[in-house]
C-alpha cells in the first residue's frame, strides 16, 4: 500500500473477516508519507504482520511480501479492491482438492464509478495455458491463488512499472505452472478515477512488455501458437496507437495482425474505424471514452 489510508481499512478488514480464518496476512507499507503506519500500528490481530519499507513501486513491495510469507498458498490484494467474505474459503478448497494445478484463477466482479457491476468470466484452457495467456488473455492478480511451494524463485520484475504481475504469470506459466480456474467471483475491482485512466507510458509500457517477452520465451512456444501470439502483439500495439488517434499506424497493425492470423477477430472490430476522416475518427474516440469512462492521453499519471 502506497498514502491509501482512507482505503486500506476497508481491504483489511475484508481479509480479516473471511469465512476462512487461518491465514497470515502480510501487508507492506511502500513509504507512505501519510497516515497509512499509524493506521497500521493500531491494528490489533496476531495474523497481522506489517513490513515498512522505502518506496520502491508495486513490484518492490510484492516481492517484499513473497520473501516474508510463509503460507502454503499465497494471494495478492490491493489496498483499493475488495475480498468476497468467502474468497479465501474457495481457493484453499480448490487447490487442496486439485493437487495438480498450481494456481488458480478465480472470476471477479468489476464495478463501475456509478455503482454498476458486470462479472468478468474465464473459458476453460486445459492445453497451451501459456500460449493462451500470451496471446489472449490477462489475469487480475488479486483473484489470483499460488501454491508458495510452485512459485519458488520467481520474483516480480521491479524495471517494470505497469504489467509486472502480466510478466510474472507468463514466466510461471512458460515453466510449466498448471494454471486452472474457478468459476465463481471472489473479489471486486473498483474503478475509480485512478484506476480508470490510463496513459500513453502506460500502454506503450505494456506493448513494450509483450515483445520483450516474445523475445525471451518464444523458443517455449508451441510452434502451431506463434501466429496467435505474433498477431495478438501486433493487434495490441494497434490498439495503442488507435485510442492515441493515430487512426493510419493503427490500421496498418490491425492489417497486420489480420495478414498473420486472419481467424484473430479482435482487429476486425477496430478496424472500420481507422478509415473515418480524422475529425470524425477523433469524435468517435472522444464520444466512446465519454461513455465507458475509459480515458487514454499522452500525459503521464
Amino acid at each position: 500500500t502506497y498514502n491509501r489510508s482512507h482505503l486500506l481499512p476497508r481491504a483489511v478488514n475484508d481479509i480479516l473477516n473471511q469465512t476462512f480464518s487461518e491465514f497470515e496476512l502480510i501487508i507492506v507499507n511502500d513509504g507512505s508519507t501519510d497516515d497509512t503506519q499509524d493506521y497500521l500500528n493500531s491494528i490489533k490481530d496476531d495474523r497481522v504482520v506489517v513490513i515498512s519499507k522505502l518506496n520502491g513501486g508495486q513490484a518492490s513491495a510484492l516481492n517484499e511480501g513473497l520473501n516474508r510469507t510463509q503460507g502454503k498458498y499465497v494471494c495478492f490484494c490491493d489496498d483499493d479492491d475488495l475480498y468476497l467474505p468467502d474468497r479465501l474459503e474457495k481457493a484453499v478448497s480448490y487447490l487442496d482438492s486439485h493437487q495438480n494445478i498450481d494456481v488458480a484463477y478465480s472470476e471477479f466482479w468489476v464495478e463501475t464509478k456509478d455503482g454498476k457491476r458486470f462479472r468478468h468470466t474465464y473459458k476453460e484452457v486445459e492445453d497451451h495455458f501459456f500460449e493462451w495467456l500470451f496471446s489472449k488473455s490477462f489475469l487480475y492478480p488479486n483473484a489470483v491463488t499460488l501454491r508458495r511451494s510452485a512459485i519458488g524463485k520467481t520474483r516480480f520484475d521491479e524495471k517494470i512499472k505497469i504489467g509486472n504481475d502480466y510478466d510474472f504469470f507468463l514466466r510461471l506459466a512458460a515453466k510449466g505452472c498448471k494454471f486452472a480456474p474457478i468459476h465463481s467471483p471472489s473479489v471486486i475491482y473498483y474503478q475509480h478515477d485512478q484506476a480508470m485512466t490510463a496513459n500513453f507510458e502506460q500502454m506503450k509500457d505494456i506493448v513494450d512488455l509483450l515483445n520483450k517477452n516474445f523475445a525471451e520465451l518464444n523458443d517455449q512456444i508451441d510452434e502451431e501458437w506463434v501466429p496467435a501470439v505474433e498477431s495478438s502483439i501486433a493487434f495490441r500495439t494497434g490498439q495503442y496507437h488507435f485510442w492515441l488517434k493515430e487512426s493510419t499506424t493503427a490500421r496498418n497493425y490491425f492489417l497486420k495482425a489480420i495478414s498473420i492470423q486472419s481467424t484473430n477477430l479482435r482487429p476486425y472490430a477496430f478496424l472500420p474505424f481507422t478509415f473515418l476522416p480524422m475529425g470524425v475518427f477523433d469524435f468517435f474516440i472522444s464520444i466512446y471514452q465519454m461513455i465507458t469512462g475509459r480515458y487514454y492521453s499522452k500525459d503521464c499519471a
